[in-house]
């Protein structure tokens, strides 16, 4: 790290500053709101919220100490009912939303609702750490909270007048605070006393070439004090919402990019509104919270599994170490078989005529009882229990069945563990398949992506291409990164295909998926070729600044260094439906192998003469005869804006989910 740099943490809640960005980018869809379902689900509040007149229809999801935040996705949470759910529910249900705002510049928000029989209520939202939810009457009394607790400044209990919590943040900034801070202090505690976030205090510190342990004096303050101001007013005015990466993993969230994360070591994501940030960047969280009502008796269930395999593990051990000792003395006894049945006949016949006292006369004898007719005799340094009682054949027999009994024993108890572990896979394999129900139905969302050309490849790369001159600039600007690869027909009028790369090397069947969409979304399509080249660059090679004195057309960009050419790529497009468990209906596009496996339903088509229209009526009239899925005005406008012209069909196919059967018909 540099002098002026910081080491940031991972983000856990939103700050009053993103909460101020939340609120003026949401306020206007929630304003006039109904709130026409409740679920509380460990301590969180999901609430759908609806306005016919605005198209709103979105679940809002508020975890006290952590976010709030509308999904962009049409799931719902779980069906069953509980005594919490219900009173939320009854509280709530049906209000309206006449106002939401923040409280002074601190973590609090305030929701204020008309409800039935002309009740004014309010719901606060705190978001700063232990904070609560709290239900409130047209006098500030407590309906119903999250969590009821003492504390030394204040009481949150049912019935009792809600109370702030002390005020933490000093702004807006002015002169009259410089005089607070003019002895020489450290970063941390200025972010402390003014109650600022500290990545944007860290970035005007950066500013003012202030380093994290060093100490301000007055004209380190006067800077900090003005970068600050113009960095809120900027972020508030001007906001740029991204996530960020380190490692693949998401460590923090924000309205603008704080400078310390310019370095290689972060990846800096830039999202279309501040909610899908805080939406995308809490997406595990909200998957946890989904699941865990349902998931949460699987969970027990196996570890009782997983404690009787350590029951088991420690029997066997148990097993082993005897089998071990047993073991040994069978091959004690197979060693010197010939000596030790020579002391056991000595021990007997001396016992039996002269008595026990004598019997170290037969050999090395260690140890005997003659209450149990048992010596231990030591050969050659091991040691063998013997019984004078029973024959030396017969005792060497026993051991041989203790020790089959024992391997037995083991053998069943490894069965057993395995038998255990298959049932732990099993529920593990249910738990994911609740937590994948919760992932799809959250994929259900319009992704950023979804209003380009688009597909995923076998191997998970994204691929996206412009429908338009305007899209391809657009995605160039906004989304193409160094490692990137792009892709364009070799002929003028095409889509500018990006395969999103993350790091990772392509393989040759993403590149040829990539390859397939660059070809049939240009003009040689319209043209009725059959074929044409393609090439590919990475992210780098290409720049949207012409070269010194020249002009860039509008729509166009510079690609520098050696294009790699894919020869001949053949201009037939396949076009699928597919479905989810929720029947939600999506298109599916690329190369026939690749929509063959998504799909209930595909085509092929190549240039041809019909209109996209007609294309479609065909398809879906060839759907409907051979399987039952509705297919309301929606899909058809769907394909065709995934159509690249006239064409033709060549190529009809359908899959029927429950037999398996598949109809195909070749044009």
């Amino acid at each position: 790290m540099n002098s002026t740099s910081y080491e940031p943490t991972k983000k856990n809640s939103m700050s009053w500053i993103d909460i101020k960005v939340w609120l003026n980018e949401q306020k206007n869809n929630i304003l006039r709101s109904y709130i026409d379902n409740v679920y509380y689900i460990e301590k969180a509040l999901i609430m759908r919220i609806k306005n016919s007149i605005k198209n709103l229809d979105s679940w809002l999801i508020i975890e006290p100490g952590k976010r709030i935040n509308f999904l962009s996705t049409s799931i719902k949470p779980v069906s069953e009912e509980d005594p919490k759910t219900s009173l939320w529910r009854k509280n709530l249900k049906d209000c309206r939303i006449d106002d939401i705002e923040q409280y002074d510049n601190e973590r609090i928000i305030l929701i204020h609702l008309f409800c039935r029989n002309s009740r004014a209520k309010t719901i606060v939202v705190e978001l700063l750490p232990r904070g609560v939810i709290a239900i409130l009457d047209e006098s500030k009394r407590i309906l119903l909270a999250s969590e009821y607790k003492e504390m030394k400044d204040r009481s949150i209990k049912l019935g009792m007048e809600y109370m702030f919590p002390p005020s933490r943040t000093l702004y807006p900034l002015d002169r009259d605070l410089i005089d607070k801070f003019i002895k020489n202090v450290s970063i941390g505690t200025i972010i402390k006393e003014l109650g600022l976030p500290a990545e944007i205090v860290n970035s005007a510190a950066i500013e003012c070439s202030i380093t994290e342990k060093q100490l301000v004096d007055r004209v380190g303050i006067e800077c900090l004090f003005s970068s600050i101001n113009k960095w809120i007013n900027t972020i508030l005015n001007q906001p740029t919402p991204c996530i960020v990466y380190k490692d693949n993993n998401a460590i923090g969230f924000y309205p603008f990019i704080p400078p310390f994360y310019n370095t290689p070591n972060y990846n800096v994501v830039i999202t279309s509104s501040f909610n899908e940030a805080i939406e995308r960047y809490f997406l595990q969280y909200t998957e946890e919270l989904l699941t865990k009502r349902t998931i949460n008796e699987m969970v027990k269930e196996v570890e009782k599994l997983r404690k009787s395999i350590e029951d088991i593990d420690k029997k066997i051990v148990d097993f082993e170490k005897n089998l071990g000792d047993l073991k040994l003395r069978l091959q004690c006894y197979e060693n010197h078989y010939t000596e030790l049945e020579a002391i056991h006949k000595c021990v007997a016949n001396i016992v039996k005529e002269i008595g026990w006292d004598y019997i170290r006369k037969c050999g090395n004898i260690v140890q005997f009882q003659p209450s149990t007719g048992s010596y231990t005799v030591s050969i050659n340094g091991c040691s063998i229990n013997l019984n004078v009682r029973y024959s030396l054949i017969h005792q060497y027999n026993e051991l041989r069945k203790n020790i089959s009994d024992i391997e037995k024993s083991i053998e069943r108890a490894l069965e057993e563990k395995v038998k255990l572990m298959q049932k732990i896979n099993e529920m593990n394999n249910r738990i994911l398949e609740e937590k994948q129900k919760v992932k799809v139905k959250l994929s259900l969302k319009k992704e950023w992506y979804e209003k380009y050309h688009w597909t995923i490849t076998p191997t998970g790369f994204l691929v996206i291409g412009g429908r338009d001159a305007s899209q391809n600039i657009q995605l160039i600007r906004r989304f193409l990164e160094p490692n990137d690869i792009v892709l364009h027909a070799d002929i003028h009028g095409a889509s500018t295909v990006i395969i999103k790369t993350g790091g990772r090397d392509v393989d040759e069947e993403t590149l040829m998926e990539a390859a397939t969409i660059a070809a049939c979304y240009s003009k040689a399509w319209k043209s009725g070729l059959l074929a044409i080249d393609v090439f590919w660059v990475y992210g780098s090679q290409i720049s949207l600044s012409p070269p010194t004195g020249e002009y860039l057309p509008k729509g166009s960009y510079m690609v520098y260094g050696k294009k790699n050419y894919i020869k001949n790529v053949s201009l037939k497009l396949a076009l699928g439906i597919a479905i989810d468990e929720n029947k939600n209906v999506k298109i599916v596009l690329g190369s026939e192998n690749l929509v063959s496996r998504k799909s209930i339903a595909y085509m092929v088509i190549v240039p041809g003469d019909e209109t996209p229209e007609k294309i479609v009526n065909t398809f879906l009239e060839y759907v409907k005869k051979n399987i039952n899925i509705e297919s309301p005005s929606i899909i058809k406008d769907e394909i065709i804006k995934e159509i690249p012209g006239k064409s033709k069909v060549i190529k009809l196919v359908t899959r029927d989910s429950s037999n398996g059967d598949t109809n195909a018909q070749s044009l």
